[in-house]
């Protein structure tokens, strides 16, 4: 009985006083560096009348600055940081596929951290099939829009994206790995009072 269930987590988040919307809060404290990070990297790569850079934000005797200034790429290892992925696509189909491999590459690496969050959390009955598989494919969709974002982007959420998978892969083994462990115990906690409220 899901207006059942809904109702009595209701019940007990307002009696240990929990906001529900409170997982929420890391996306949202995430958006300043995002807005921060875009705007740094547009206004090192904006670029004059001429095409070259006119770096923003960065002090003119800096050596970012010197290395940028009429400049027409950030070049590491090969890649123009400053490009769009479908830019590159567009002027150049074989030039273009590294940039497409790195958005297939970075939703790979979406898909494969939602499969590990996902392999060792109880399934809850409030949620149905439908609902598991949007937040299993979400990420990946968030992936391909980053093909209309500079490359820079692409390569720092790819680093981001290999960091929680490690984070994820350590705590699965810390907490999820033996039978005795505390994860373990928490998941058979739930399925034991999910059969209990079904037995009554």
């Amino acid at each position: 009985d899901r207006q059942k269930l809904n109702e009595e987590m209701m019940k007990l988040y307002q009696e240990h006083k929990v906001n529900p919307f409170a997982s929420c809060l890391p996306l949202l404290l995430q958006m300043p560096i995002f807005i921060i990070m875009f705007r740094v990297l547009h206004g090192l790569t904006d670029k004059g009348a001429d095409g070259t850079f006119t770096p923003k934000y960065v002090s003119k005797s800096s050596e970012l600055y010197q290395s940028l200034v009429g400049k027409k790429e950030m070049l590491s290892f090969g890649l123009d940081l400053s490009e769009r992925p479908y830019h590159v696509i567009a002027d150049s189909f074989g030039k273009g596929i590294v940039y497409a491999l790195l958005v297939v590459a970075l939703g790979a690496l979406y898909y494969l951290q939602q499969r590990m969050v996902a392999s060792r959390a109880a399934v809850s009955p409030s949620v149905s099939p439908t609902q598991q598989k949007l937040m299993q494919y979400l990420p990946v969709v968030f992936a391909v829009f980053l093909v209309f974002y500079l490359t820079a982007l692409v390569i720092y959420y790819m680093a981001q994206a290999v960091f929680r998978i490690g984070l994820n892969y350590y705590i699965t083994h810390r907490f999820y790995k033996h039978e005795d462990s505390l994860g373990r115990q928490a998941q058979r906690a739930g399925e034991h009072a999910r059969e209990i409220a079904k037995a009554e």
